[in-house]
């Protein structure tokens, strides 16, 4: 009884997340989520309304476009690339040098573009992290850090047409214990 249960409160969840994912798309689900704590206190979860999944993410560098998790666009590949060096580097991470990594303009060549069906202009438009049109293009860019004392910096970077930079609000708090699971699992100090 207890397996059903458990079943039928993950059918719920899944529907409920499909639900948000149709309204919002899943790169905008994924900003929804943080704040309705998706996942269970040990884990992060990822669902595609594409794949119809959730899954339990394991640790490591995940890359999110208009695409699924980790789709190999030379944008994804190069920001976990970016971010894996950045993670690497002796020097404390800071807020700036990763907005950085979003900032990102570069346009591969055309060769290694993808094939998505909007045509080669649009391509090379799409093809950078960040995308400057005259009709389209990045508005906002956030950035969230959770130290390993649940201090948590979160700081979202607006931007206008054209990629103007248009205000950055910074909030930074403590995190409730339960969001911690690391620190709950740390053995007593005698």
């Amino acid at each position: 009884m207890e397996r059903l249960a458990s079943l039928a409160c993950e059918r719920a969840r899944r529907l409920e997340i499909r639900r948000g994912a149709d309204e919002l798309g899943e790169d905008q689900l994924a900003r929804r989520t943080s704040s309705e704590r998706l996942g269970d206190g040990e884990g992060l979860y990822h669902y595609s309304n594409r794949e119809d999944t959730l899954r339990r993410l394991s640790p490591g560098i995940y890359g999110l476009s208009n695409h699924l998790l980790d789709t190999p666009w030379p944008k994804v590949v190069r920001g976990k690339a970016a971010l894996a060096k950045a993670l690497s580097a002796p020097a404390p991470l800071a807020g700036e040098p990763l907005l950085g990594l979003l900032a990102d303009r570069s346009v591969p060549p055309d060769e290694e573009l993808p094939e998505t069906g909007v045509g080669l202009a649009w391509e090379r438009i799409l093809a950078s992290a960040f995308i400057v049109s005259p009709r389209y293009g990045t508005r906002a860019s956030s950035l969230l850090l959770i130290d390993a004392h649940g201090h948590v910096t979160f700081v979202e970077r607006g931007f206008s047409a054209g990629g103007r930079p248009d205000g950055e609000s910074r909030f930074e708090f403590e995190s409730p214990a339960w969001a911690r699971p690391w620190t709950a699992r740390a053995p007593a100090s005698h």
